[in-house]
C-alpha cells in the first residue's frame, strides 16, 4: 500500500500539515532530511513485496523526489503524507498517508511500515489516528483500502480499524512480474464516527505574548471570531462543546509552544486559587488537557498537540 489529502480542512488547509499524536507515534509531515531513513526502510524487498508502488531496489535519489511531491500536492488538495515517527526516540519507523477524491470525499488509506517495527501494532495505530482525521478533520465521507491476499498482515490491520471486506479481485494488479489477487475494504463515515476527531485548529506561539493575546488568538482560531467569555470557566466551556465548538471534541495544535512557555511565565497570581503558584502556560495547559485522554473530563475528546 503507498502513501497518498484533501484541502476540506478548514484550518490552514494550505499551510503546514496538522500534527497527529496518539499514545506511541507522531505523525508529521515528511522533512527532506528523512530521505535516508525512507530509503533504507522502504528499500527492505520484505517491505517492497506487500506494496503496490514501491520498487526494489529502491533507485537512489526515489525518496527525495518523493518527499518533494508532498508539500505542493497537499496544497493542491490531492495528498496527505506522514512520515510515522516514534515518540520514545523520535525514529521515523514508516508512512501513512490518505489519497483523496475532492469531488467526491473519499479516499484511499496506504501505509508501509519498516521491518524493524513489525508486529508492535504501529500500523494500527497510525492508520487508525489518520483515519479519524480523514472524517473529522478533512470531511470525507469515506475511506477505501486494498491489499494482496497473501499480505494476511494488513487484512488484519484494516479490520481492527473497523473496515468492512467489500470484494476479492482475482489477478488484477502484477507485482513483479507475478499476477497478484486483491482483497477491497471500505468504512464510511457513519461506521467511523466512534473514532471520529471532528476538527483540527492551530494556534502559534509567536502570535500572543499574554493571557489577553492568548484568548484573541484562541477566539480567532477555534471559534470562528464569535465572542465568549475570555476567562478560564468560559475556555472550560468551549473545551465541553460550547460556543458552536463540536460535541464530538477537537484537536488543537499549539505551535511554537516553547516561547509560549517563556512568554506566559508569569505566576497565575490569582489570590485562593489552586494555581496561584503556576504560570499561566502551565495553568492553561492544566486546564487544556483536563478534557482530554487521562484528564477528569476526558469524555470531552479534546487532543492538545504541544509543537
Amino acid at each position: 500500500m503507498n502513501c497518498a489529502a484533501d484541502n476540506l480542512l478548514e484550518a490552514d488547509s494550505r499551510g503546514d500539515q496538522p500534527l497527529i499524536r496518539t499514545r506511541r507515534l507522531l505523525l508529521r509531515a515528511f522533512a527532506a532530511g528523512d530521505a535516508p531513513d525512507v530509503q533504507r526502510l522502504a528499500g527492505e524487498r520484505e517491505v517492497a513485496a506487500t506494496t503496490l508502488n514501491i520498487p526494489h531496489p529502491y533507485p537512489p535519489g526515489a525518496a527525495e523526489q518523493w518527499i518533494a511531491t508532498h508539500r505542493p500536492r497537499w496544497q493542491q488538495g490531492t495528498l496527505c503524507c506522514y512520515a510515522v515517527v516514534r515518540l520514545s526516540d523520535e525514529i521515523l519507523i514508516g508512512s501513512v498517508g490518505l489519497s483523496i477524491d475532492p469531488e467526491d470525499r473519499l479516499a484511499e488509506l496506504g501505509y508501509w511500515i519498516g521491518k524493524p517495527y513489525w508486529g508492535r501494532g504501529y500500523a494500527t495505530e497510525a492508520a487508525e489516528a489518520l483515519v479519524r482525521f480523514g472524517f473529522g478533520g478533512l470531511g470525507l465521507t469515506a475511506i477505501r483500502a486494498r491489499h494482496m491476499s497473501r499480505n494476511l498482515a494488513s487484512g488484519r490491520v484494516l479490520a481492527k480499524l473497523g473496515m468492512s471486506h467489500q470484494a476479492h479481485g482475482a489477478k488484477q494488479v502484477e507485482k513483479w512480474g507475478v499476477p497478484e489477487d486483491m482483497e477491497h475494504y471500505a468504512i464510511r463515515v457513519s461506521e467511523g464516527s466512534r473514532n471520529t476527531v471532528s476538527a483540527t485548529y492551530q494556534i502559534d506561539g509567536e502570535d500572543f505574548a499574554d493571557l489577553e493575546g492568548f484568548y484573541d488568538v484562541f477566539e480567532r482560531a477555534v471559534l470562528g471570531g464569535r465572542k465568549w467569555g475570555r476567562n478560564i470557566d468560559a475556555l472550560n466551556d468551549v473545551l465541553r462543546g460550547g460556543f458552536g465548538t463540536p460535541d464530538g471534541g477537537f484537536t488543537l495544535v499549539w505551535r511554537n509552544s516553547e516561547l509560549s512557555r517563556k512568554r506566559l511565565g508569569s505566576p497565575w497570581g490569582v489570590v485562593g486559587s489552586d494555581w496561584a503558584e503556576k504560570s499561566t502556560f502551565e495553568v492553561l495547559i492544566e486546564v487544556i488537557k483536563a478534557h482530554g485522554r487521562g484528564g477528569d473530563e476526558a469524555e470531552d475528546g479534546v487532543q492538545l498537540v504541544l509543537a
